[in-house]
């Protein structure tokens, strides 16, 4: 079972993001919130991760996108996780030197923070397209809870019987996925209408959901017992597990209305890549000359979001196209 306020600093961060192969070693025993939230605490669990792996920037790949950065101003790390299309507005979160992890929202050239009233910490990491964010914060007495941004107006997300939960995704039916602990240990839900499903992808030691579409396709990530992490995709009952070819370990963390995924994998020499998965090819994204690289969304017409290290191990977010 996971531990998830006791790390602010660790492991799903690079679940989502980078290190995938860190949460695979450390047994993925934490998803926290101010640095955990889906892969969140990417911003300063990679820093660590990458000193312990010496290999050269990577390069481009033919697949070549024209990124654009969205850097929280003054942040000293920033990761985009989802955006919306039909509001322009990209969400990510960011953290200041050692502090905890923020989120903010960027419209155009103005950058806002986001928090849950009264929440010690707040990460939003899912949008669609009417402008509902979803994501995780920890209340004053540090308990984890998701919650539902419907303009301005804030509601808990929590999954009856749950120690914590946290909201990863929400579709334009208002549909959500995430992923909660009891004392069975860490599970993957699907709430429709307040109605919740369970994911627990088969013979797993942990599941997570990530991603949904329009159809309540939902992808995500689950650890076997030797502590790697694998990819999933999820329709009406059905697992289907999902590994880049090769890869040590694999997330699969969003999905578009037309079944494309996109994600993260760790290469056997413990370089991350982003992808992206559609009509059954793979396709590696790497942003030029950095050090690693995260595609956490694929949007209906492409667009991709996600977040990338450059060689000071700083981390930026990414958007492509505008």
């Amino acid at each position: 079972m996971r531990s998830n306020i006791s790390h602010l600093t660790a492991t799903v961060s690079l679940c989502v993001a980078l290190a995938v192969s860190a949460c695979a070693q450390s047994g993925r025993s934490s998803r926290t919130i101010t640095s955990g939230v889906l892969g969140l605490g990417f911003l300063r669990a990679h820093q660590s991760f990458s000193s312990s792996h010496t290999s050269a920037p990577i390069a481009a790949t033919s697949n070549v996108h024209n990124f654009t950065t969205a850097d929280f101003p003054g942040a000293s790390g920033s990761l985009v996780f989802d955006r919306s299309i039909a509001t322009g507005i990209v969400l990510g979160i960011f953290v200041y030197g050692t502090g905890g992890t923020n989120s903010f929202t960027q419209k155009g050239s103005r950058y806002a923070s986001l928090t849950v009233p009264g929440a010690n910490a707040t990460e939003a990491v899912g949008i669609n397209s009417t402008g509902q964010i979803v994501g995780g914060y920890l209340d004053a007495s540090n308990v984890e809870h998701g919650f539902l941004d419907t303009a301005g107006t804030f509601s808990n997300i929590d999954v009856p019987g749950a120690t914590s939960t946290i909201a990863a995704e929400i579709n334009n039916n208002g549909d959500v996925v995430g992923d909660f602990d009891d004392a069975l240990g860490g599970h993957g839900f699907l709430d429709i209408a307040g109605n919740f499903t369970t994911l627990d992808f088969p013979g797993a030691t942990f599941t997570e959901g990530l991603g949904i579409n329009l159809s309540d396709q939902v992808v995500g990530d689950y650890s076997d017992s030797s502590g790697h992490s694998h990819g999933y995709l999820y329709v009406g009952g059905t697992y289907t597990p999902i590994d880049f070819p090769l890869a040590s370990d694999t997330l699969a963390i969003g999905i578009n209305d037309s079944g494309a995924i996109s994600g993260a994998f760790t290469d056997a020499g413990g370089v991350q890549h982003g992808f992206t998965y559609a009509g059954g090819r793979f396709d590696q994204i790497d942003v030029p000359g950095a050090n690693g690289t995260l595609i956490t969304r694929i949007k209906n017409q492409g667009q991709l979001a996600g977040a990338y290290t450059d060689a000071l191990t700083e981390s930026h977010g990414i958007i492509a196209p505008r």
